[in-house]
């Protein structure tokens, strides 16, 4: 996504954008499920912005993998609350062209999920 900063063209920017209102759309529905099927095209589309056909590959596998912890995530109310927000953070980062803003929504992101679930883990221990 850093990478993507640096390089993301004003088209490609605009795709994320309708991206994201699509998961509004969705989230206005309730729609929990098909929000993040949005969700992991809004990624395909941002890890493929800096033509790096390995990387993308592999990033894309590994939310794949992923998807369990992500499909947790999005049943949780409060994840779900936060995703539109999220990602209107990661666009303002991106229509900055500020890669060092993009490392850090996405670290903040990733933070965020991870303590979320280790909450709903232990509580079912």
């Amino acid at each position: 996504a850093r990478l993507a900063a640096l390089q993301i063209t004003d088209e490609q920017l605009e795709r994320l954008d309708v991206l994201c209102g699509q998961m509004k759309e969705e989230y206005g529905r309730a729609d929990r499920w098909q929000v993040l099927a949005v969700n992991r095209e809004f990624y395909a589309v941002l890890y493929a912005i800096p033509n790096r056909p390995r990387l993308y590959d592999l990033t894309m596998k590994y939310l794949d993998m992923a998807n369990l912890y992500r499909r947790m995530a999005v049943a949780q109310e409060r994840y779900f609350k936060r995703i539109i927000e999220g990602h209107e953070e990661l666009l303002a980062a991106l229509r900055e062209r500020d890669s060092e803003g993009v490392e850090r929504v996405l670290r903040v992101q990733m933070e965020e999920i991870r303590e979320m679930l280790q909450e709903v883990i232990h509580k079912g221990e």
